[in-house]
């Protein structure tokens, strides 16, 4: 089983779009390729918070949790979603401002580290 620190565990499982299109300028191409970093770096931090929290967290918690931006949270919790490694929970949980948001589980990699 491949843990948090050894390798990317979506790396086999799903293949993101590209984030610039041939026709963007050079500019555009080296921020999408530093955004790929930074996208594995954050979906490893979620999967670490979410591997501690046995009674799983909304987009907010994990915000506040792991220091990222509520909408960093909303696309890599979706991408960890297609990869397998998080899921909906089926539960309801209010958030700060009142509204119902999804409770997110961690269902990925057996051996994540702490």
């Amino acid at each position: 089983m491949v843990g948090l620190y050894d390798a990317d565990p979506l790396e086999e499982s799903w293949r993101p779009r590209s984030y610039a299109h041939a026709s963007d300028p050079q500019t555009s191409h080296d921020a999408a390729k530093e955004a790929k970093a930074i996208r594995g770096e954050h979906q490893k931090l979620i999967l670490r918070v979410m591997h501690r929290c046995t009674n799983g967290m909304t987009f907010e918690d994990i915000a506040s949790c792991a220091s990222l931006d509520y909408h960093q949270v909303g696309r890599r919790v979706c991408e960890l979603r297609r990869a397998g490694l998080v899921r909906d929970s089926g539960r309801k949980r209010k958030t700060r401002t009142g509204r119902s948001a999804v409770v997110w589980e961690y269902c990925g990699v057996s051996d994540a580290q702490d």
